[in-house]
């Protein structure tokens, strides 16, 4: 047995602040082998000088000492695995001036009670192997490990290596104000932080890694790992290095893999975009290349026809050539054969001219006997002048004599139409003085009878109608007043939806963080919200969705002091509704939440240990608990998970911290941006002081009183909007009965005012017909009245035709003797027309014949004449043909001049103009398309073809990422498969002997960095498997679900040593003692890893093994500056017994 002094304590610390002696503390190391380790440390603190000679490794300074190694010391260098911790050494670290100790190679139980320095041990391991102070879950500074009143301090580590030049020795130097930076030396020579690290990774030494070291405040943090983070520890503490290596190549390989995917889904929906553009275009493009073929065989066709004109007027003008000269050859023959024939002529008509000189002559004294006023023409004309004057006397007596017959004719149908008239009236007067429109002597009267009657019944339908009228125009104005009401009601709604849509969005805002940042949290809300009438109660969705700050300037104080994952814990109120939730979530759909059940307290039941008053005397504002807004279930729950009503905040900077420290029932505050945790343990405080981080979710805050005022509104304006519509409706089927009426009404008015029309139209009759008898008694009474006697007008016509009579007589015998001497003249005028005729038929013969000659003549200088004209035209034809034909090959391309030689060689003139206009047909048949489309389509055709390669490179790259992920994971899901069931079948042996249930299984998914390991335990008979986390089971269960996952690594793990820091803390006495004893057995075991579990406390008669190695540490004022381990054993064995 050995002792190690360690000189001063915190404690002693604290004296020395007030002026006393420090006291001292000691470290004892106990080998249960029952010998001494090392020679016990001598004397005060060590020197610098000190430090540096003695930094070079354990065994060379021991046969400097001693001259060589005894046997019994290299069977103990023999236990230590590489990499294990040999000596550790500090100075002026935390609690401690100096201490050096020797750990064993096998399981090392450090006890003390706390804040004696345990943890400190734990600190110095991690940063003497080039840990993070970070990582340690206490201070972040480095120089907040320098002991208080020190400026520097030393951690001295050496480590077993088997390597060439023996055990490692890793020395830490650093100073305050410094920050984190530190001076290295390795077995004595200086080094860098960086070579520090790889030294370590060379040895496995894993500090960073929970599997391996668990420090006090990491201990709940593992149970709160992911499984993808728990299973990345795993493999690099018990893993083949290997399974580390490839997950990350998986990782890293699927990264690329769906970076491809993506960009090959990109790619194609590009690639499909531009196909689809393109197809858009193509019939545009079609039509364009058929549009330019056409255009192309026009161009062609417009070239080939000039030619062919050209040729075909070249061959009319050689025939037109000749034609001319056969007609001027014809037209000279004609000259000479026709002449003799003309002279004949020429001397015939020199006598018919004087011919007709006698014959105008005698037709001239003719006319004078016949056609002038003293001739033939004058008698005759008098004498039908004499006959139109006697006709005329004649219709005129006829004409008297057809007026009076027609005047008697007349008299008798007025006569008949007056008596017919007279007897209707008779008829139709009685039936009015039936209907009472008429009296007994024919005299109009008031209407009386029937068609009285008929008018009281229109006036009551018409007083009705009024009726109705008024009732449904009084409805219409009640409906216009209830439609306004209900018009401001729905625009009440709309501003009070727009206010309570305003809010929500306040909750959408935090429900995207959760969908963001904690995917299985945002899962359960969404099934949480389709699913709440499953529950007995109400179960709040996440607290960060239920709760808002009074005051946003309070927002980042109390989302300091609730933690994230109690942000995301669901609050429920009864027993059933707790487990209901947690089996349909976390057991059935595995999704990583927490819920929790406090209704056991209620809101008003949180009290804090100091009143406000006193607080704020102290400067706070008041209590978290003052400035949050949310239902008091919740509210309740935060302060059993976060004690937010016995943490006061202040928005100042407080300057009586060390009043505030003294007061003991005070353990947290917030002062400005600070959030200092107070710890006490053995009459010493530590502080912690935490920069606070921005507000997540509480800047986003929501007026719940608001939001309920505004639901009962928006509820109480359903109700009267529903009202309306219930009122118009009923108003709606009276005025719909009204209007039914009104119809019905109307319908029989009608039928009474046609009866009425129809007596009043009787009525009219029998006026009209009294009018029209009138008249015609008027009539004939003026027709009796006139004249009757014509006599006087016959007689005077009839002398008058006597006399024109007689003048008739005289003008015949007149007419008679000129025509006499007319018919002589006649006689002479005819025997010198018939020579005339005689000689003029001989001129006609000849003239037909000379006609004829002419004719032919005239015919043939005609044709002469038009061939002469044709002839010219054709040449000039054939020359400007020629120019036009000429004109059109130039300028043109040698492929057009190929073309133009090549095509249509055999084709007329007539089928190239055919071709031509079918040709112009097609193309005017064909849209025109902007050229600026058809260039798109080929740059876009261009593109496609880029982007096709494109997509078959990338295909073949994720062709050979995919053989290469699938050739890593083959060897990594085999070999991963198989450590996880050995950890498995460890964990659940170690489950099965403390009388409990547990298993580890490899959780996969499609992305290689969510693959996980899940850890299931029961503790109870009753229960199932169920996922160890943060918050479903117990402290204490949480603890023994660590360390014997822990033990199921033990034989497996590849690290030299691990650490536990108080992971008893929390267990119930059976289960401490169940899991030491597989500690012990699994730690002390041949061939496996060095371990150092820190405790403040241990059952009595725990079950020890030889290869145990108890390391004790002593503190408080009366600790002495030496001790002898053995001597003092002796006498506490002496005592008990």
């Amino acid at each position: 047995m050995s002792a190690i002094r360690r000189r001063s304590s915190r404690r002693g610390l604290q004296n020395h602040a007030d002026g006393q002696q420090p006291a001292s503390a000691a470290v004892e190391e106990s080998d249960e082998e029952g010998t001494s380790a090392q020679e016990p440390y001598r004397g005060g603190s060590l020197s610098d000088g000190e430090e540096e000679r003695d930094d070079g490794p354990l065994r060379k300074r021991q046969k400097a000492a001693n001259g060589k190694a005894s046997l019994r010391e290299s069977e103990d260098e023999r236990r230590y695995p590489d990499g294990s911790i040999v000596r550790i050494r500090l100075k002026n670290f935390i609690t401690y001036d100096s201490v050096e100790f020797y750990p064993g190679p096998n399981l090392n139980m450090i006890i003390g009670p706390n804040g004696t320095g345990k943890s400190s041990l734990v600190c110095a391991i991690a940063l003497g192997l080039a840990g993070r102070p970070d990582a340690l879950g206490r201070q972040k500074s480095l120089q907040d490990f320098v002991k208080d009143g020190k400026e520097k301090a030393t951690i001295e580590i050496e480590l077993k290596s088997r390597g060439r030049g023996g055990n490692v020795v890793v020395k830490r130097l650093f100073k305050r104000g410094k920050g984190n930076s530190s001076t290295w030396k390795i077995n004595g020579e200086h080094s860098s932080e960086k070579t520090v690290r790889e030294k370590m990774q060379s040895l496995s030494v894993q500090v960073d890694n929970l599997c391996s070291f668990l420090p006090q405040e990491k201990v709940s943090e593992f149970a709160q790992m992911d499984p993808p983070e728990l299973l990345r520890e795993t493999e690099r503490a018990a893993g083949d290095s290997r399974l580390a290596e490839w997950h990350s190549q998986l990782i890293e390989f699927r990264d690329e893999e769906k970076k491809l995917n993506t960009s090959l889904a990109e790619e194609r929906k590009h690639l499909e975009n531009l196909e689809q553009r393109n197809a858009v275009l193509e019939r545009d493009v079609a039509r364009f290349r058929e549009r330019e073929t056409v255009l192309k065989n026009i161009r062609i066709l417009e070239m080939k026809i000039p030619w062919c004109q050209y040729e075909q007027a070249r061959l009319n003008y050689l025939d037109a050539k000749e034609d001319r000269q056969q007609k001027q050859r014809r037209y000279e023959a004609f000259q000479q054969r026709f002449a003799p024939i003309k002279q004949e002529l020429e001397r015939m008509q020199d006598t018919l001219q004087q011919l007709n000189a006698d014959v105008r002559t005698l037709t001239g004294e003719y006319q004078e006997k016949t056609v002038s006023n003293q001739g033939l023409k004058g008698k005759s004309d008098k004498l039908q002048a004499a006959e139109g004057e006697c006709d005329d006397l004649h219709r005129a007596l006829a004409g008297i004599q057809r007026r009076e017959k027609e005047k008697i004719k007349k008299l008798q149908t007025l006569r008949t139409d007056i008596a017919n008239g007279q007897s209707a009236l008779q008829k139709m007067e009685q039936e009015l003085i039936n209907l009472g429109l008429l009296e007994e002597e024919g005299g109009s009267q008031e209407p009386r009878g029937e068609l009285a009657q008929l008018q009281r019944e229109i006036d009551i339908k018409n007083g009705s109608l009024r009726d109705i009228a008024e009732r449904v125009n009084r409805i219409l104005q009640e409906q216009r007043d209830v439609s306004e009401e209900a018009a401001r009601y729905r625009q009440e709604r709309e501003r009070t939806y727009k206010e309570l849509q305003g809010l929500d969005d306040v909750r959408n805002q935090k429900l995207e963080i959760l969908k963001r940042d904690e995917r299985h949290c945002y899962e359960a809300t969404t099934w949480l919200k389709d699913n709440m009438h499953l529950f007995q109660e109400k179960v709040y969705e996440p607290i960060c969705l239920e709760i808002s700050a009074k005051d946003p300037r309070y927002a980042q104080a109390l989302e300091a002091a609730i933690q994230r994952s109690t942000m995301t814990t669901f609050v429920t109120q009864t027993r059933e509704d707790y487990i209901l939730l947690t089996e349909e979530l976390i057991t059935k759909r595995k999704l990583r939440i927490n819920a929790v059940m406090f209704s056991h307290r209620t809101l008003e039941s949180w009290k804090p240990e100091v009143p406000k008053e006193e607080i704020q005397s102290l400067g706070f504002d008041g209590y978290l608990l003052d400035y949050l807004d949310g239902p008091p279930q919740v509210l309740s729950a935060l302060c059993q998970l976060s004690k937010i009503h016995a943490i006061p905040v202040t928005l100042s900077e407080l300057r009586n911290n060390a009043e505030i420290e003294r007061e003991r029932r005070m353990h947290a505050y917030i002062s400005k941006n600070i959030y200092y945790m107070i710890r006490r343990a053995y009459g010493s405080v530590s502080i912690k002081a935490t920069r606070m981080k921005g507000s997540r979710y509480l800047t986003r805050s929501v007026d719940m009183e608001r939001k309920q005022q505004l639901e009962e509104g928006l509820e109480q304006l359903h109700t009267n909007i529903e009202a309306c519509a219930q009122r118009l409706k009923t108003m709606g089927i009276e005025e719909g009965k009204l209007r039914t009426k009104d119809q019905h009404v109307r319908q029989e008015k009608g039928e009474l005012t046609e009866r009425k029309r129809a007596i009043q139209h009787q009525k009219m009759k029998y006026d009209k017909l009294k009018r029209d008898i009138g008249i015609k008694q008027m009539q004939l009474s003026n027709f009796e009245k006139e004249e009757t006697s014509t006599e006087m007008e016959d007689l005077e016509i009839k002398t008058k035709l006597r006399a024109v009579n007689v003048k008739r007589a005289k003008l015949a015998l007149d007419f008679q003797k000129i025509k006499r001497q007319a018919v002589d003249i006649f006689y002479q005028r005819t025997l010198a027309m018939v020579r005339q005729i005689e000689l003029q038929a001989k001129i006609n013969e000849r003239e037909n014949l000379m006609r004829d000659s002419d004719n032919e003549l005239a015919a043939a200088k005609a044709e002469l004449q038009i061939a002469q004209e044709t002839f010219l035209v054709l040449k000039d034809t054939a020359k400007r043909l020629l120019e036009k034909a000429k004109a059109a090959i130039e300028d043109v391309t040698d492929e057009e001049k190929a073309d133009f030689q090549a095509m249509y060689t055999d084709k007329s003139l007539e089928d190239l103009e055919g071709l031509l206009m079918e040709q112009q047909a097609r193309a005017e048949m064909i849209n025109q398309t902007d050229a600026g489309v058809i260039d798109e389509y080929e740059r876009r055709d261009a593109e496609i073809e880029r982007v096709r390669n494109k997509l078959a490179t990338h295909e073949g790259k994720l062709s050979d990422w995919q053989g290469r992920i699938q050739r890593i994971k083959d060897k990594w899901v085999a070999d991963l498969s198989e450590l996880v069931g050995r950890i498995s079948r460890n964990f659940a042996r170690a489950f099965d002997k403390i009388g409990c249930a547990g298993e580890v299984k490899l959780s996969q998914h499609e992305d290689y960095d969510k693959w996980g390991i899940d850890i299931l335990v029961k503790f109870r008979d009753n229960e199932k498997l169920n996922l160890l986390t943060g918050q479903r089971q117990s402290g204490g269960e949480r603890s023994v679900s660590t360390i014997l996952y822990l033990m199921a690594l033990q034989e497996l793990s590849h690290t030299p040593f691990r650490v536990v820091d108080e992971i008893n803390q929390g267990m119930d006495p059976r289960n401490e003692r169940m899991v030491h004893g597989e500690m012990v057995r699994a730690a002390c075991q041949e061939g496996t890893s060095q371990y150092f579990l820190i405790t403040p406390k241990l059952l009595p008669d725990l079950d020890y093994h030889e290869r145990m190695r108890v390391l004790c540490v002593f503190n408080g004022p009366y600790t002495p500056e030496t001790i002898d381990a053995k001597t003092y054993l002796a006498r506490r064995i002496a005592r008990s017994g």
